[in-house]
């Protein structure tokens, strides 16, 4: 499969260089000249990725089950990422403006914003955990710069599970910011509330839909799972 693969290549790489010297009067190239031997490694490695030979990560939710797993084996270097995008607007403190009468009245005041965006694929760190109204609240940092809790993301546990956006960082001489899955419009904003009931033990960020549905945005790691069968043959001698 992967040799077939390297071999299509190969032939419409020859055959694309033989059409751009006909193209400035040179003599086509033979289809039949073998492509580059590096080349050729190169399209059976991607073929072997692109077929699962050497398998890959999936992405699954982090629940109390997979952390108490890898505390035991004493990962410390675990990456988690959001399960949607996140974005955040801070807006900074109004500076101070302008008003001035001159044949007409003149004012002016100036707003700076700040966008911050944490992707699917932005990895992240636990630097800390705490119990919070009796629920283990992950501390999150998606920046190197950020080493302590009060610059990271908390993610409280739920009672099916995941770990759930519940607390936001804050910034200098800024207000608090406002949150958006997936990308800044009216229909994306979060906001605090409970997912399912009222008893639940912390606020997270949810967006509520039609129909009663209810998204947040959860902790995910990758795992690689590797389920393949060994399988050991012995053959019988039969009787003389």
């Amino acid at each position: 499969m992967a040799g077939r693969f390297a071999e299509q290549w190969a032939g419409t790489l020859t055959r694309g260089r033989g059409y751009a010297n006909l193209a400035r009067g040179l003599p086509l190239m033979s289809s039949s000249r073998p492509a580059p031997m590096r080349f050729l490694r190169v399209l059976v490695a991607f073929a072997l990725l692109s077929s699962g030979t050497f398998g890959c990560a999936k992405r699954v939710v982090l629940n109390p089950t997979e952390l108490e797993r890898v505390e035991r084996a004493g990962v410390k270097r675990l990456r988690v990422y959001p399960s949607n995008k996140i974005v955040l607007m801070y807006e900074k403190k109004a500076r101070e403006g302008s008003y001035e009468v001159q044949r007409r009245v003149e004012e002016s005041e100036r707003r700076d914003e700040i966008k911050h965006v944490i992707t699917k694929n932005t990895a992240g760190q636990v630097i800390d955990s705490e119990d919070v109204n009796g629920a283990k609240m992950l501390w999150v940092t998606f920046d190197p710069s950020c080493e302590v809790k009060a610059c990271a993301f908390g993610f409280a546990q739920s009672e099916n599970g995941p770990y759930r956006l519940a607390v936001l960082p804050p910034r200098e001489e800024a207000t608090d910011p406002i949150p958006y899955r997936g990308c800044k419009r009216k229909g994306t904003r979060l906001k605090l509330g409970k997912v399912a009931s009222l008893a639940e033990m912390n606020d997270v960020y949810l967006l509520k839909k039609g129909g009663g549905k209810v998204l947040t945005v959860e902790l995910e790691i990758l795992k690689v799972t590797d389920k393949g069968v060994r399988t050991k043959v012995q053959r019988s001698r039969g009787i003389e």
